[in-house]
């Protein structure tokens, strides 16, 4: 089996190189290499020996089986016999394989008088020889030249060093001698190139042999003026690439245009997915219809190659899915990228809130803050919340971001930390009525702009210079002495301060809301025609002294049914007459 294959692959090399009479003589006597059936030869050297011009190296054949009356005769690549070389081996140096013709390749051909076999040496000799091409783009081994279909191009090499100053040449086409072409140049067509599919090389020798062979291969790509264009999108900072935004539930049409080339366009889509393209059966027109749905399961990213006769060019799409994923504060919600400036106190800090709708409906959420000179991301910060201290912002930390997705889009709200020391205690007049800060997020009800309000209503919420604060309490002495008549309390707030209504000679109505937990002492005091109150809170724990004295002899106050009881306790002794009624609602 070992003698059939040396056979075949020596039969294949001398068939391509296109070797003498002489050569093929020896193939044959290789190819009856088998007949020899009580001795074999074989090759001790490495499939290409190496040598330098100066050096030498010994080429050695090895027999097995009879070895008694065997003779030896070597002899070059083009069928000259070495005179003298009678053994098993012979020493060779660079410089003869260089300088003789038929010098890259040397053979021992062994016999017993009746049958014979040979051997072939492979031969390559460093004699300094270089070999380059500036034509196209590449490297000294291989370029890749572009050629205008109805022009011509020179390809070219150039060779330096060697030893014998006599350098030779050969052009190959697709890997058959080009009869003629043996100078440094040779001259292409781009017609020709494009019928014959053809790719070329030169090989470059120094000295008569090949021994010292360097090689170059022009890889050639046919210009045909083939243009391809979209209209899709809009174009990206790479050439023929457009980005295209596509809702999730509905569709859109990728399409291309071609135009110059050679013969008849063809189109072929293609969907990319972790850069691995797969082939679109039946995708073979100008357009492509997609969703964003399907987009996102074929990895959001399309590419159309446009074919001519002879040459292609692509355009590749990236696909933009747009969820409808709206993010904000909670109070304001939008569907780009938003940012916030929000007062801080700066000694309390603040917790920072971000709120997000629509979209695939599962968010994720990861806080950054901008650190001295960059982006840093704070580890464990996945809520739709973070909290920021007082130290962070003496640290100068006041610029935060949070990315909020749904798996698909990504939109960020920033928020930058406006410090402003000395909030906490300020008295704001918003509409008809004044607030004061109490901490961070919390504010107090603290009277009215002007006295002819008659009717007020405490709200839940304030937003004071872009903050939204919970109202949680009425300050003290907050409506003391006004001229209102009903008053309906919101249900965040829970504590009623000393005093806050008291000898409001016109108050007729309270409705107090779900969340009080205390009513301070003297809270309604002399409120002489006060007799409607209606607790809505089941949390009421506390009512401070005197907070009922002076109301309207006659009032009920209305408590939540399973309270009852216990509320008959709470109010008891707080000033009321004894006609005051407590009655389930």
């Amino acid at each position: 089996m070992k003698k059939k294959w040396m056979a075949a692959i020596l039969a294949v090399v001398l068939t391509v190189s296109g070797i003498s009479p002489a050569v093929k003589a020896q193939a044959a006597e290789i190819a009856n290499y088998t007949t020899a059936s009580d001795w074999e030869i074989s090759n001790k050297n490495p499939a290409e020996t190496e040598i330098t011009y100066d050096g030498s190296a010994t080429l050695q054949v090895e027999i097995s089986g009879k070895t008694e009356g065997l003779t030896y005769k070597w002899s070059r690549g083009n069928g000259t016999v070495i005179e003298g070389a009678t053994e098993s081996s012979y020493t060779l140096t660079g410089k003869e394989a260089v300088e003789n013709e038929g010098g890259d390749r040397y053979f021992c051909t062994v016999s017993d008088g009746t049958k014979s076999a040979s051997c072939l040496f492979s031969i390559k000799v460093d004699t300094g020889l270089e070999v380059n091409s500036t034509c196209g783009t590449g490297d000294n081994t291989a370029r890749n030249v572009s050629v205008p279909y109805s022009g011509e191009t020179v390809l070219s090499v150039t060779a330096s060093g060697g030893k014998t100053g006599i350098l030779n040449y050969q052009w190959y086409q697709n890997g058959t001698r080009i009869e003629g072409a043996t100078g440094n140049s040779y001259t292409i067509t781009g017609k020709e190139a494009a019928e014959t599919r053809a790719s070329y090389n030169c090989k470059v020798s120094d000295g008569a042999s090949q021994a010292s062979r360097k090689e170059i291969h022009f890889w050639i790509n046919i210009d045909t003026g083939l243009e391809v264009s979209s209209a899709s999108g809009s174009e990206t900072s790479l050439n023929n690439n457009r980005f295209v935004s596509v809702a999730y539930n509905e569709e859109t049409t990728l399409n291309v245009t071609a135009s110059g080339g050679v013969g008849v366009f063809s189109y072929q889509w293609y969907k990319i997915n972790n850069n691995i393209p797969t082939r679109i059966e039946g995708a073979a027109g100008n357009s492509y219809t997609i969703t964003g749905k399907t987009a996102l399961e074929d990895g959001r990213q399309y590419q159309c190659i446009v074919s001519d006769s002879f040459s292609s060019k692509f355009v590749t799409f990236e696909i933009s899915v747009d969820t409808g994923l709206e993010v904000g504060n909670g109070e304001t919600y939008y569907k780009t990228d938003m940012g916030y400036e929000i007062p801080v106190s700066y000694e309390e800090g603040i917790i920072l809130h971000v709120a997000a709708r629509g979209g695939l409906g599962t968010y994720h959420y990861q806080w950054h803050v901008r650190g001295t000179d960059k982006w840093e991301t704070i580890a464990g910060a996945t809520t739709d919340s973070y909290p920021v201290t007082a130290a962070d912002l003496a640290a100068g930390k006041l610029t935060y971001s949070c990315d909020i997705t749904d798996g698909v889009t990504e939109r960020h709200v920033s928020f930058l930390l406006m410090k402003e020391p000395g909030l906490k205690g300020k008295i704001f007049t918003i509409g008809p009525y004044k607030y004061k800060i109490t901490n961070t997020s919390e504010a107090a009800f603290a009277g009215l702009k002007n006295n002819k309000t008659t009717k007020v209503t405490i709200p839940k919420t304030v937003k004071i210079k872009g903050k939204t604060f919970k109202i949680t309490s009425i300050s003290s002495k907050a409506l003391r002495k006004t001229r209102i008549k009903e008053v309906k309390i919101g249900s965040n707030v829970k504590t009623i301060e000393n005093a806050a209504f008291e000898n409001c000679s016109k108050l007729s109505k309270v409705i107090i809301g779900t969340g009080v937990t205390k009513i301070g002492d003297n809270a309604f005091r002399k409120c002489g025609k006060l007799s409607n109150i209606q607790i809505q809170s089941t949390k009421l724990k506390i009512v401070g002294k005197n907070a009922l004295k002076g109301i309207n002899a006659k009032a009920q106050i209305k408590v939540p049914a399973k309270k009852w009881n216990a509320y008959k306790k709470l109010l008891k002794g707080k000033g009321q007459g004894k006609k005051v009624k407590i009655i389930k609602k």
